[in-house]
Parts: structure tokens; C-alpha cells; sequence
């Protein structure tokens, strides 16, 4: 069962790919019928999140998304999900930067948050 702190994390990951959402008017990508590839490492159990993930990237025309989630200050799953280049058939590895553009602010309020609750 996932902790609290996974689901605010899975929330931000859901406001990001809605973000990442097409301009209107824009033709959303779809995903090849080969399915989305991922890359990197996860621990056992975690696979939903995969499935997550593969299923709002799918729903909102989203071609590349990546994730990385910490238990005890340990990294337990640092994927990569589809394409980073799609003209070069790029994929997205756990470490590919992403533009974050306005959710920056909402990431930056969370830790401002987290700094007050510690004190």
C-alpha cells in the first residue's frame, strides 16, 4: 500500500503530465502500437505505477514522462517512459531533463510547505 508521501508525489507526476498536455487545436501524440517502452529500475511490488504512468501518458497525448520515488532515503524506481526525441526515436531515460515551465511554482510551494512542518 502506498504512504501519503507517494500519493502527493504521484498527484505532482499526474499535474505534470496534465501540463504536459497538448496546445489546443493541436493534435495530442499517440503512441505507437509497439506500446511505450520504459527504461531504468524498479523495485518489486511497484509496477502499478508503471501501469499509471503508460495509462495518463496514453489518455492525454503525452509521448515522454519520467519518475523517480525514494522510501527511506532510498531510490526504490527511477524510470524512464517513451520518447524524448521523437523524430530520432529518443527514449526517455530516468535521467532526461524536462522543461517544467508553470508547475515549478507548485513544486517550489510543497517544499516551502514541507520546510514549515519541519520547523
Amino acid at each position: 500500500m502506498l504512504r501519503p508521501i507517494f500519493v502527493g508525489g504521484i498527484v505532482t507526476l499526474a499535474a505534470f503530465l496534465l501540463a504536459a498536455h497538448p496546445v489546443r487545436g493541436q493534435e495530442p501524440f499517440r503512441q505507437p502500437d509497439g506500446g511505450v517502452p520504459a527504461t531504468g529500475m524498479s523495485g518489486p511490488g511497484l509496477e502499478p505505477l508503471d501501469t499509471a504512468v503508460v495509462t495518463m501518458m496514453s489518455r492525454h497525448g503525452i509521448p515522454g514522462a519520467a519518475l523517480a520515488v525514494a522510501k527511506d532515503g532510498k531510490l526504490v524506481l527511477a524510470r524512464g517512459y517513451g520518447w524524448a526525441n521523437l523524430a530520432a526515436a529518443d527514449q526517455v531515460q530516468p535521467e532526461t531533463m524536462f522543461g517544467l515551465a508553470s508547475l515549478s511554482k507548485t513544486i517550489t510551494a510543497v517544499a516551502v510547505l514541507k520546510l514549515v512542518e519541519q520547523g
